[in-house]
Formats: structure tokens, C-alpha cells, sequence
């Protein structure tokens, strides 16, 4: 036999011992959905919905009776995310550039990805607009994100950078991505993170599942919801009934989970009314989306491991912030990268069902409703941190059995005991005003040391130009770090541009040098007037464009962090008339 087939029969023994075993680890699906609340899953006590396959999901998994969230959107997102309180991360609110993850913090993609996983996203981010801000610079290998944060039928996805207008309802789509994706084989295990826009407003559906619902009594509006609700069930049981025929169900685990608890005022139809959010209420839970009270915060939460995870209900008190750790153990990570510590306590011990209990500890609630004197509406511009007031701060401190609430800027603050009362109806700040004032102390004490005391609460984004992957690089102008005037930042954009010298500063880092295209998308106002862009040497003037999109022409732009100011001069005006009525963004875009 030639000496050259002993060599290769060598090579080959000796590579067969040295290859790694196969990955034994699991796939993990988060299901994430949005704006629904624990009332609105059929087997949560709603008999008004049909949601089968979410009802047997729910019977073959552990479900957590008690699962808490933040009370709005892009908090519970960071919070999944991190294992974080939301206020720690950079996030405190859902618009007005209060939603953009900072950029020192550590994802579970991240660590997953550094740990062998394959990871993909898809649907709603909401922690970023632009730049190292959006999912596919946060550890994710592969996204779909959703532009158009509301739209139920053809959304506008980005997939990887490449952003396309698609046909069709919104949550097809992504189950429909998601499927191709977790069905391919692959030799590493997967992590999927699918956060559906279903059931947030506006409200459209099918129309036969509308109609289905109209037929049985309810309003229109109702109906809606009721139909948004079902065919995202549909789409649920796309995903579990493909799991169970490729095989790969028994090593996935799937979580599914709401963000936040209910709200009825779709922007399209006729809000619901009191009874008819009562119906998605079957608990008679206090609040609702928005609200540091239960029906704000409690969702619900089923998750399955097929027989790894014995199906059972619990009823400890858990919550989202327990995300993080619990997967970092799935994952079997050892290794763990992160520089900040991680505020959630790993599940595992309820799922493996090790235990009914865990140790009593603190979980901290807030909304996006700050205030402070110069406040005069939600997305007013904040100066300056230290003038915001602990008193008039929407809070909530759940430690074992008891809640300290403080909400509606302080008009409420009182402690609850949610195992006899979950319903919040009686305080007990008279009955038992020791654990009252030490659990209100505790609370004001950490707002203070671990959320104002951060370098980073609380803040805007640095908005990144030149950032690699991107065609067309945007400062978002409600985002700003320093507003002058009467100018006022709103959710999207910045509104009442008059008088000399009104405007605002932008914190920008070019990450590439070159020459860029500069443009300021806008709505001119009655009056006349220019205005004057403005980063270190470069200085240019623009009169206000009735098309929308005023052109600075193209400059070169050095590579470093700049100030980026916007201002009105030239100002005409006679009656106080607006030079611009809404100003949006100003976006780059290399031209070399």
C-alpha cells in the first residue's frame, strides 16, 4: 500500500479524536409580542378569544402565573436584553430619542454569539435607529428588522442594512423569515429572538377573522383586536407545528411573552371602552399599559422544553429581567463578558422544577413618564438629570409578598400585598408602616445610587455618521443635546422653529472621514428665514425649501466626534409665523 494512504489514514485518526464532540446545547425561540396582556390568551381566563394553539403551547409548558415586565415597549426590550433595569442602559422612554440602547452595554446575542450560537432577529427592535444602535451591531448574525414600527400589512424590513418594502401582512412575513432561517440545518445551535408588532394599534386584521368576532356581539374595534390576536396564534402554531415535524422541538426551548400589559386606543378606530378592556381583564388587575400597577406589568409567560421542563403552573413571582441569566445557563456559558452586573436571577431551578420558590429579592418597575419643573409635555427636552423629581416619578418595588407603588407623579404611593391582593384595592401604609417606609426608602435609595448616580441615565445618543454598513447615515433632531428658543422636541421630530437664533446641537461621531452629502428633511412654516448648519469649520445656510428635503450640497467631514448645531437667521416674520413647522432629521450620505 503506498506510504501516502498510511499518511491519510493517520491524519484522518488523528482528526477524528481531536474533532469537539457534537453541540448537545438547545435552540432557543424567544416569542416576544407587543401590547399584549395576560388577560389576552384564552387559557389566562379570556372566553371572549380563540387562541388553540397558544392555549396547548401553554398546557405542555411551565407557565408563570406571575411574570412581570416593564410597563411600556422599548423598557422591556432593554430589560430582555440585558438582564438590566431598563434606566440603567440608557433607555427611558419609547420616542424622542429615548429609546437607543447605549452602546456600553452587553446583549445576550453578543454573548451567545461569542459562545457558538448562531443569532437572528427579527421584527420589532425599538432600541435604536441608526448605526452600532440597530440589531446587527448588537450580536445578532442575521435581522429583519421592522423600519415602520406599526405596520401590520407591507412593512418596510431591513434586512442585514438592505432595506425593501414587502408585501402582505406584517406577521406572516416574519414567521415566514424565521421559518427558512430555523429550519435550516446547521452544526451549531440557534438563537432566535422574534418580536412580533401584534396586537399594538393601529388595529387591522383578516378581515374573515373580523368578521368572525363582529358576529359574536363585539365593536368593531374589539373585533379587531380580538382578530389581530387569533392570527397571531396562527402564526404561533406555524412555528410549533415546523419545530415538531423537522424533530428540533425537542431540543428547543421556546419562551413566549408580552412586553407590557394592555391599552385600547388604537389611533384608527374607536378606543375600547371601560367594559370592554375589563374583558381582556379577567383578574380585575389595577391599570394597565404604562401603569407601575399589575395590569400594567403582569403578562403572560409560558416556556417549553419537551421533557427537560416538566409542564406545570407556578406561581412564584417572576419577571423578564430573569431572561438574561436563565439563557446564559441554557447556553451553558461559562465565560461571561460583562462588564455591568446583571440585575435577574436564573429561572432554571422553577423550569427544571428543582424548586416552587426562589429566594425573596427586589424587582424594580418604572414607566416613560418623567418630570420635572420645566417640563410642559411628555417629550419636553431635559437639560439636566438632577432636575428630575424622585417624588413625581412613576415607580413600583415588588420584595416578596409586598408592593410599594408610586404612580400618576406621585398622586398614589402606597403599599400593596399582592399575594392576598392582587388587585390593588387596599394600602396597608397605615397597617404596616415599617415595611412602608423601609421598602419606600429602599426605592428612592436605588433611583438615586443605581439610576441618577449613572453616568449614562437618562441621556441622548451619539449619533454615528459613517458607520460601516449604512447608505444613508441620520441625527435624529428629536435627540438632541441642547435646544434653544422655543423650539420643543416631540415624539419624531422637533416643532416650532421662529425666532433668530432658535434651533438646537446635535452630539455626532463622523467614524469615517470622506465627503458626504448633507441634507435636513423639513416642513417649511409661513415666514421667511434660513437655516444655518454648523459643524466646527464648516458653516453653510439653506432659505426654507418648500419640498421637504433641504439640500447643504457635499462636504468633506473629518473623522471625530463634532457638535452638529442648527439654527434660524435671516428671519421675516411679522405675526410670530413659523420659519419651520417640523424639522426631522439631517442624514449623510458618502459620497466617495
Amino acid at each position: 500500500m503506498p506510504r501516502w494512504i498510511y499518511s491519510l489514514i493517520a491524519c484522518s485518526i488523528i482528526l477524528l479524536f481531536n474533532c469537539s464532540a457534537p453541540d448537545h446545547r438547545p435552540n432557543i425561540l424567544i416569542i416576544f409580542t407587543d401590547d399584549q396582556g395576560f388577560g389576552d390568551v384564552a387559557i389566562n381566563g379570556n372566553d371572549d378569544l380563540d387562541t388553540p394553539r397558544l392555549d396547548a403551547f401553554a398546557r405542555e409548558s411551565v407557565q408563570l402565573r406571575h411574570f412581570t415586565a416593564q410597563p411600556v415597549c422599548s423598557p422591556s426590550r432593554a430589560t430582555l436584553l440585558t438582564g438590566r433595569h431598563f434606566l440603567k442602559t440608557g433607555v427611558w422612554g419609547v420616542h424622542g430619542g429615548r429609546d437607543y440602547l447605549n452602546l456600553d452595554e452587553t446583549t445576550i446575542a453578543e454573548i451567545l454569539s461569542d459562545n457558538g450560537y448562531y443569532t437572528a432577529m427579527f421584527g420589532k427592535w425599538h432600541l435604536g435607529k441608526q448605526g452600532p444602535y440597530l440589531p446587527q451591531a448588537r450580536g445578532f448574525d442575521d435581522t429583519w428588522r421592522q423600519t415602520d414600527l406599526y405596520a401590520h400589512e407591507n412593512p418596510e424590513i431591513d434586512h442585514n442594512g438592505d432595506i425593501a418594502r414587502q408585501t402582505g401582512w406584517t406577521v406572516d412575513y416574519l414567521t415566514d423569515r424565521a421559518l427558512e432561517v430555523l429550519m435550516e440545518d446547521r452544526d451549531q445551535p440557534w438563537f432566535a429572538y422574534l418580536a412580533y408588532p401584534q396586537i399594538h394599534e393601529p388595529y387591522f386584521a383578516p378581515e374573515s377573522l373580523v368578521l368572525k368576532y363582529q358576529e359574536q356581539g363585539n365593536s368593531p374595534s374589539l373585533a379587531t383586536l380580538y382578530a389581530m390576536t387569533e392570527q397571531l396564534d396562527n402564526n404561533v402554531g406555524r412555528l410549533l407545528d415546523a419545530l415538531e415535524e423537522s424533530g428540533k422541538d425537542k431540543n428547543t426551548v421556546v419562551f413566549f411573552m408580552g412586553d407590557n400589559g394592555p391599552i385600547g386606543n388604537p389611533i384608527n378606530m374607536q378606543h375600547l371602552s371601560e367594559a370592554e378592556m375589563a374583558r381582556r381583564n379577567p383578574l380585575n388587575l389595577r391599570g394597565n399599559k404604562g401603569h407601575v400597577l399589575e395590569n400594567g406589568c403582569r403578562v403572560p409567560a409560558f416556556v417549553r422544553w419537551p421533557d427537560k421542563f416538566p409542564a406545570r403552573v407556578l406561581a412564584e413571582y417572576t419577571d423578564l429581567i430573569d431572561l438574561f441569566p436563565t439563557l446564559l445557563d441554557l447556553a451553558e456559558v461559562k465565560d461571561r463578558e460583562i462588564t455591568k452586573p446583571i440585575d435577574g436571577v436564573s429561572l432554571m431551578p422553577l423550569l427544571t422544577s428543582a424548586t416552587d420558590t426562589l429566594a425573596t429579592r427586589d424587582i424594580f418597575y418604572s414607566n416613560h413618564d418623567t418630570f420635572w419643573p420645566e417640563r410642559t409635555r411628555l417629550y419636553s427636552f431635559l437639560k439636566d438629570k438632577s432636575r428630575l423629581e424622585f417624588g413625581r416619578t412613576d415607580l413600583a418595588l415588588r420584595r416578596g409578598d409586598f408592593k410599594l407603588v408610586q404612580s400618576w407623579q406621585g398622586s398614589l404611593r402606597a403599599l400593596f400585598d399582592i399575594q392576598n391582593d392582587p388587585e390593588e384595592k387596599i394600602p396597608l401604609n397605615d397597617s404596616l408602616p415599617a415595611i412602608y417606609a423601609s421598602m419606600y426608602a429602599d426605592l428612592e435609595h436605588w433611583w438615586r445610587s443605581d439610576v441618577i448616580a449613572a453616568s449614562n441615565s437618562y441621556n441622548m445618543p451619539v449619533f454615528q455618521i459613517g458607520f460601516p454598513g449604512e447608505k444613508i447615515h441620520r441625527a435624529y433632531a428629536c435627540a438632541p443635546d441642547a435646544v434653544f428658543g422655543e423650539v420643543y422636541t416631540d415624539h419624531l421630530l422637533t416643532r416650532n422653529w421662529r425666532e433668530e437664533g432658535a434651533g438646537l446641537d446635535l452630539k455626532l461621531d463622523v467614524v469615517q472621514g470622506g465627503r458626504y452629502q448633507i441634507r435636513v428633511k423639513a416642513k417649511a412654516g409661513e415666514a421667511a428665514g434660513d437655516l444655518y448648519l454648523k459643524m466646527d469649520d464648516l458653516d453653510l445656510n439653506q432659505p426654507a425649501s418648500p419640498d421637504g428635503l433641504w439640500t447643504y450640497g457635499t462636504h468633506s467631514l473629518p473623522a471625530g466626534p463634532v457638535t452638529l448645531s442648527l439654527r434660524l437667521g435671516n428671519v421675516q416674520s411679522e405675526s410670530n409665523e413659523a420659519v419651520i413647522e417640523e424639522l426631522w432629521w439631517v442624514e449623510f450620505e458618502k459620497a466617495d
